[in-house]
């Protein structure tokens, strides 16, 4: 029980770290489309919703405005 609630803490931790990094000014677009998920469309989105807002994802269900399905994101890690 307890590696699962090791495995559960460590998913939160990279989860928080993807979204923080997406949300950051300092990956430009050739930087985020060498992300796993993420091509020249997802990229060009992100940098039009980090114009828009200072913190576009605070959650991972933020990342569906950006097409990532929970399947794509678990990929990730």
């Amino acid at each position: 029980m307890k590696v699962k609630h090791i495995f559960s803490l460590l998913y939160l931790l990279f989860s928080n770290a993807y979204l923080q990094l997406l949300t950051s000014t300092f990956p430009d677009k050739e930087v985020l489309k060498k992300l796993k998920g993420i091509g020249e469309k997802r990229a060009n989105y992100i940098l039009e919703l980090r114009e828009d807002s200072p913190e576009p994802f605070k959650n991972l269900d933020d990342l569906k405005v950006i097409g990532l399905s929970a399947k794509q994101v678990k990929r990730w890690f």
